[in-house]
């Protein structure tokens, strides 16, 4: 009886031992990877420049995306590239909180947008029409008073493997929002790429 104890008590100890996967570190895709979405857009990563990953669309016009996420455009706002700063590698204690700031082309109103970051999990399996992917999942939220009487949550889920924004969901809580949902319909990678997390 004390033998079979013996062996029983480290299979024990290592199943729940294991140690907790590793943050997410920003990185950019490989260049060449090329990602489709389910909202007709296609991209294929080019370079990292500080910050920020830059892809070429389908009609190879350069898109800059900060964080590998959010795309410098009018809808997204301003404020995301230093408000983050500090927030990666991605771990549960991770959080962000910052100002937005979108400007209204027509009217040149600025409009702020609180928003505050958090990571819901470091590592969580999801299936898209791309694939089944290791995910860390980021969470945005943003808040905003009248007159913008918003307030949404937008979640992300990163590959590990490719970096790639594989998946993003958008959940009102309060007015409405032109951001939207999408998914991976198609990932390519690069042959000669290696796997840079587990």
């Amino acid at each position: 009886m004390r033998a079979l104890l013996f062996l029983i008590l480290p299979i024990l100890a290592l199943a729940g031992c294991s140690p907790p996967p590793p943050p997410w570190a920003f990185n950019c895709p490989a260049p060449n990877t090329l990602v489709r979405y389910d909202d007709t857009r296609s991209l294929r990563a080019v370079r990292r420049d500080g910050n920020a990953c830059i892809y070429n669309d389908a009609a190879n016009t350069e898109r800059r995306f900060v964080w590998g996420m959010i795309e410098e455009a009018g809808l997204e706002g301003r404020g995301h590239l230093a408000g983050l700063d500090g927030f990666f590698p991605a771990a549960p204690a991770s959080q962000a909180q910052y100002r937005a700031t979108v400007v209204s082309e027509g009217s040149g109103i600025r409009y702020d947008f609180p928003t505050m970051w958090n990571v819901s999990q470091v590592v969580e399996p999801v299936m898209t029409p791309a694939g089944t992917f290791q995910a860390t999942v980021l969470v945005r939220r943003v808040r905003a008073e009248p007159p913008n009487d918003q307030s949404f949550v937008l979640r992300y889920w990163v590959d590990r493997a490719s970096n790639v924004v594989v998946k993003r969901t958008v959940e009102m809580e309060r007015g409405s929002t032109l951001l939207g949902a999408y998914q991976a319909t198609a990932l390519e990678r690069p042959a000669s790429e290696t796997p840079r997390q587990p």
